[in-house]
């Protein structure tokens, strides 16, 4: 998410500040000194809410190869020029394509970091040290990094980063020297085949899944869902959600399901290519236990992609794999999935203060009425 987008939900220029200085010690920063100056005015970083990044006039070399990977773009080569272009220009004329500034003491290594807001955290990038720090958002509930940090300090494999520190609503971990995101990497083959060895390394994580009757699944989501919507203030369509489950529940064979630990958010943006070639799987925020289909349709059938819930429902009946696994009706995968993308999007609401987010959620509540 842009900082451009966020700005429409949210006071991001009082939330960032407010953040950095609350946990000034964790991130190497002078207590207090953040704060945010206006277009034009001399500061230590500069917000580029088009790049969403925060970076030091003159950046260094990590910081802006950084971005380069983060902004290689598929596409046609007039597209991937102009981005390239708008990209030299914002690392060359910092100050002038910036729309903020930031006043922040960071012990003389401001050239070297970078700033990375994102939806609910903000990552500081401290190329010098080679470690990126993350810290929950000022005023956010803790409910996603709480569950992310206790998963990576008890989980012991290669391809889940290692927590270096840890506190309340922060971490830190190592930058992944030259890595590279697959949704980057336009070799279609060589992608392919880190998807196929990505999901393997997922399903190693499951040593033994826990079988339950899909009905009596999706009626417990519905109950989880209806929960944590009678604590999200100025929430008033319950009974809209419980009738989305009811139809879901119809739809669901009577038979038996297996539940494996799943990532939530599996996508290309969330696999990483290390220098050595080796897979890293990143963002583990939303793990938790769900059916092995919901990892499999995130990554192959864009679950959350633009084109909405009814392109979605096609791509999975048209899927090979989703449409042929053995015992299953596609109708009840495709029932299970969208049953625990609900319980996802309603846990995403909550992971927002007060009002933030009930716009969207409740778009997300009339695609499913029209799709289901």
């Amino acid at each position: 998410m842009k900082i451009s987008e966020m700005l429409a939900r949210e006071d991001f220029y009082s939330i960032l500040p407010d953040t950095l200085n609350r946990y000034a010690e964790f991130l190497g920063i002078e207590p207090g000194s953040a704060a945010t100056v206006g277009k034009g005015e001399t500061a230590d970083l500069y917000v580029n809410e088009k790049l969403n990044a925060i970076i030091a006039s003159k950046p260094s070399k990590q910081v802006k190869d950084y971005l380069r990977t983060e902004y290689t773009v598929a596409g046609s080569p007039l597209r991937k020029m102009a981005v390239a272009a708008y990209l030299t220009a914002a690392l060359t004329f910092v100050k002038s394509n910036a729309q903020r500034g930031l006043k922040n003491k960071l012990n003389g290594k401001t050239d070297n970091v970078l700033i990375y807001p994102c939806n609910k955290k903000i990552r500081l990038f401290d190329f010098s040290e080679g470690v990126v720090y993350t810290v929950l958002k000022e005023g956010f509930p803790d409910i996603h990094i709480k569950r992310e940090t206790e998963f990576r300090l008890n989980t012991d494999v290669s391809f889940v980063p290692k927590i270096k520190q840890s506190g309340q609503g922060c971490y830190s971990e190592t930058i992944i020297r030259n890595g590279r995101p697959l949704a980057r990497i336009q070799d279609a083959a060589f992608v392919e085949e880190k998807k196929r060895e990505s999901l393997k390394l997922l399903k190693s994580l499951t040593k033994q899944p826990r079988k339950v009757g899909a009905r009596s699944y999706v009626a417990e989501l519905k109950e989880r869902c209806l929960k944590m919507l009678a604590t999200k203030k100025g929430f008033a369509e319950s009974d809209k959600v419980a009738t989305i489950f009811d139809r879901l529940i119809e739809k669901t064979q009577d038979c038996d399901i297996e539940l494996v630990i799943s990532h939530g958010d599996f996508q290309p943006g969330n696999i990483w290519i290390d220098e050595n070639g080796k897979t890293v799987i990143i963002d583990w925020e939303t793990v938790k236990e769900r059916t092995s289909f919901y990892d499999y349709a995130a990554l192959y059938c864009s679950l959350r992609n633009h084109g909405g819930l009814n392109n979605f429902c096609e791509r999975v009946r048209a899927n090979n794999y989703l449409s042929t696994v053995e015992g299953y009706s596609v109708e009840t995968v495709l029932a299970l999935i969208l049953a625990e993308e609900l319980e996802y999007q309603t846990e995403e609401l909550i992971s927002f203060p007060d009002t933030m987010g009930l716009e969207m959620y409740l778009n997300k509540i009339n695609e499913f009425e029209t799709t289901i």
